[in-house]
């Protein structure tokens, strides 16, 4: 489609001339507005969970008021937050993973999240070792039961229902083994890009669109978190490792008196894989 024109394809249309304008005509887009004006007041919803039920919280807009709260979706009794309150709660909490060190604890930060990453990382590197010894032994147990199939000694019944789950097998085992293990040299990028991201947590979250605000609410605590009205403070369940380990080992370089050994034993206790 052209500006002034139309230009009919070479392949077999899927559908009508007619259909194509209405679809493809700006004015013809259907905007839902309510979702889109609330979305955009109450960008927590795909993540602030209720305190006592976990699910969800949806939203409204008290027009007395002219404030938005969110509410739980199941209508837990009580269950409902101001939306200023929640929104300033969870900046105060994006700073408690920023990247704000200076001077020599900016400097040797990275090397030890490098450190700490790769320790984390050896479990994941003794599964990857298991996956591998479990695909070549189920690829020979294919061949064999391949083997027996030809020489006829074993029916085709048989044959099919032991290849099907030797082949769905080797499917599951080559995908867990597609990503490429962690090396010094792309975590060294990794912890480099991600040090860069942490240090303008709370201006991406300030600045960014809705997308960009979920995107990055499911980066730092992929579990979703709820707030505490008591307390007016956000309760996260799973932090991301990564920021995790900025926030732990931020706190014991701000503990360490200028000289003083690291103790890593102290980031360990802090952060679990």
């Amino acid at each position: 489609m052209l500006p002034g024109e139309i230009i009919q394809g070479q392949h077999e249309p899927i559908v009508s001339q007619d259909d194509f304008l209405k679809i493809n005509t700006p004015e013809s887009k259907i905007v839902n507005k309510t979702y889109d004006a609330m979305s955009l007041e109450l960008p927590l919803k795909k993540s602030l969970c209720c305190p006592s039920c976990g699910h969800l919280m949806t939203g409204f807009y008290v027009q007395a008021k002219g404030l938005y709260y969110y509410k739980c979706q199941k209508k837990c009794v009580g269950v409902n937050i101001s939306a200023n309150k929640a929104h300033q709660s969870f900046k105060e909490l994006l700073n408690e993973y920023r990247f704000d060190l200076i001077g020599l604890e900016a400097e040797i930060l990275p090397e030890i999240m490098q450190i700490k990453l790769l320790e984390l990382s050896k479990s994941d590197s003794n599964e990857i070792t298991a996956a591998k010894t479990k695909l070549t032994q189920t690829r020979k147990e294919l061949d064999t039961i391949e083997e027996r199939f030809a020489i006829g000694k074993i029916d085709s019944q048989i044959y099919t229902k032991f290849s099907e789950k030797y082949n769905k097998e080797i499917s599951e085992l080559e995908e867990k083994l597609s990503n490429p293990n962690l090396t010094s040299s792309n975590l060294e990028k990794c912890v480099k890009n991600g040090l860069k991201l942490a240090k303008k947590l709370s201006k991406i979250w300030d600045s960014g669109d809705l997308f960009e605000k979920h995107k990055l609410q499911h980066l730092l605590f992929p579990d979703g978190f709820a707030y505490d009205k008591e307390n007016k403070r956000v309760l996260t369940f799973r932090t991301n490792i990564f920021f995790e380990l900025i926030h732990s080992i931020s706190i014991v370089l701000g503990e360490i008196k200028s000289g003083d050994p690291i103790k890593f034993d102290q980031i360990s206790a802090r952060v679990t894989p």
